[in-house]
């Protein structure tokens, strides 16, 4: 429901909490009248009134008020900021003394323009800045208080230290322009300055949100935008559909330049800022957490009143990494397996491959998950050549030599981390031909985004989609990360940097590495409500389903910091990327 100017007040449900009201004992004498609890107010005022028996004293925020002669006080508050408030009403008679609080949000009085209640909760959040939420919302939107608003929301991290000719000019907001800059969200013009006063566009704040949050479309297709196809904007157009921060009815609009409003309007409907929005609208202090289950360890479908079944009809080995599931699936219906849509045929029979070493798979129907051990794996047969150790010519259409086998390389455990906590899982993945078959494993070593390529790929089996391939002018074909880098960018869990780069050498952050770890695992509704224990996220709101959920999987485990902007090592991506593939 839109609110107009006009409204003064709206009163949400009420606030289960003790001495919010006057007790039964005293409503006789003692009333008050306005305001009602758990209050939303756009007004700057709010006005405090009732009425008592002559012999009973009024104190509001521990200040004496006074009564006419008939018992009746009235008292304004200026309500200066937005917010949460509390008044308290102190009530004394010769013998008790009655104290009751009010609860109040103050949203910003929106004046001229018709905004939502939740664009309203929007301003009372840390992600717009002091100036939005005094000044008027007609305001032209300025590049400053875009730069200060993707720096809010950023999880894109600080590629290179770039230099900002007039940044010394520049009045406000120095250090969020300068990390949106260095993070290649926002450009300089071809003088090297950033013009703070520049004004924004819808198709402008939309490519900058998309870079700050590292989103990527999805294969949907708008015939809506089909015209734009060869635009530049085209992809940003089909990510503002696809998270609803745009609708189709407001495509006309996509090069109006924005006032403060407009930005409110599209920013406030990103679907991750949502749980951080709607706190505004809440009374509740300790919003209650429900408990999380623990993994199920048996074959067990989490909505029992669903009909759908799943059986295992056998597992084959395929190679030495790899396995296949046959089974079938009744009612026939599409599912997600370790991140991968599978479709059954419409008998319901389906195949999948996950890895060798995986014993149990999470099916995720969307509104379920179903947990199945898996049978013992079949060892396929496969037609055998004797005496492989000499050449052998097979006379076919075509001559073909099958040369000598090597011989087998010998695995040995890596020598410098005898005593390192990722020993086992390294020297498992090194044994299962996951990791390199080095003499050391280099467990503090910084991981590139090449790296990081290449380690999801080999640790998570994953095969690439077909699409066309990314052309990076900054990695050759020749390059061994090459194919790795092609297949995670036709799955969509790393993007270039620009169409153009994909910036192979930069290194990974952890927060970077658990967000698009996170992209690994099936999706779920359960990890919604989760208390993060991490002191050290506040300023990455953005990332907390991310995190959320790889926190639900014990992708990520409990500890008092997380230390987000810290380059990830070699050790912590290969345990996340381990974890994620036993999911």
């Amino acid at each position: 429901m839109k609110i107009l100017i006009m409204i003064a007040m709206i009163t949400v449900h009420i606030f289960s909490g003790p001495l919010t009201e006057i007790p039964t004992k005293y409503k006789d004498v003692i009333k008050v009248t306005s305001p009602k609890n758990n209050l939303i107010t756009i007004n700057n005022k709010l006005k405090i009134e009732g009425r008592v028996k002559n012999n009973i004293q009024v104190f509001i925020n521990n200040k004496p008020i006074k009564k006419d002669a008939v018992g009746k006080y009235k008292h304004i508050i200026q309500l200066n900021e937005l917010g949460k408030h509390q008044v308290n009403l102190t009530f004394k008679t010769k013998k008790d003394t009655i104290e009751i609080s009010k609860n109040i949000i103050k949203l910003k009085n929106p004046k001229s323009v018709i905004m939502t209640q939740k664009e309203l909760a929007f301003i009372n959040t840390d992600y717009t800045s002091e100036k939005i939420k005094t000044n008027s919302l007609n305001n032209t939107f300025k590049k400053e208080e875009l730069a200060y608003f993707l720096n809010k929301i950023r999880t894109k991290a600080i590629e290179s230290q770039k230099k900002i000719n007039n940044i010394d000019k520049i009045k406000r907001y120095k250090s969020h322009i300068q990390d949106t800059v260095n993070a290649n969200i926002l450009s300089l013009n071809s003088q090297g300055n950033f013009n703070p006063n520049g004004t924004v566009t819808n198709l402008f704040l939309l490519a900058g949100i998309s870079r700050a949050l590292d989103y990527s479309p999805s294969e949907k297709k708008y015939p809506e935008i089909s015209k734009y196809k060869n635009q530049w904007f085209y992809e940003y157009l089909q990510i503002g559909l696809d998270k609803k921060i745009i609708k189709p009815k407001e495509l006309s609009q996509i090069k109006s330049t924005l006032n403060t409003a407009d930005f409110i309007k599209y920013a406030s409907r990103i679907p991750e800022l949502k749980e951080e929005i709607l706190i505004q609208l809440s009374f509740k202090k300790n919003p209650p957490i429900p408990l999380i289950s623990q993994p199920i360890k048996t074959k067990k479908i989490i909505d029992k009143h669903t009909p759908t079944k799943l059986s295992v009809n056998g597992v084959y080995e395929t190679s030495k990494t790899i396995k296949e599931i046959h089974g079938i699936v009744t009612p026939p219906r599409h599912f997600t397996l370790n991140w991968r849509k599978i479709t059954p045929d419409k008998n319901g029979n389906f195949t999948a491959k996950i890895p060798k070493n995986q014993q149990r798979i999470h099916i995720n129907f969307g509104n379920q998950i179903l947990v199945q051990e898996l049978p013992g794996t079949i060892k396929k047969v496969e037609p055998i050549v004797k005496k492989l150790n000499i050449e052998k010519v097979i006379q076919t259409k075509e001559t073909v030599k099958i040369k000598p086998l090597k011989k087998e390389e010998t695995i040995k455990p890596y020598k410098d981390i005898n005593t390192h906590w990722i020993k086992a899982i390294a020297n498992e993945l090194k044994k299962a031909g996951k990791l390199e078959n080095t003499e050391n494993f280099n467990p503090n070593k910084k991981i590139t985004r090449a790296d990081l390529a290449k380690y999801m790929v080999k640790i998570n089996d994953l095969t690439p989609k077909k699409m066309k391939q990314s052309t990076f002018t900054d990695i050759d074909k020749t390059d061994s990360n090459y194919t790795y880098i092609q297949n995670v960018v036709s799955n969509k869990l790393l993007k270039g940097m620009t169409t153009s780069t994909f910036a192979p050498n930069i290194n990974v952050t952890k927060l970077q590495a658990i967000i698009v770890a996170s992209r690994l695992l099936p999706d779920t509704d359960k990890s919604q409500n989760i208390a993060l224990p991490y002191s050290d996220i506040q300023r990455y709101k953005w990332a907390k389903a991310s995190l959320k959920k790889a926190y639900y999987y014990k992708i990520i485990s409990e500890a008092p910091k997380l230390n987000p902007k810290k380059s990830v090592s070699n050790a912590e991506l290969v345990s996340i990327l381990y974890k994620t593939s036993k999911i």
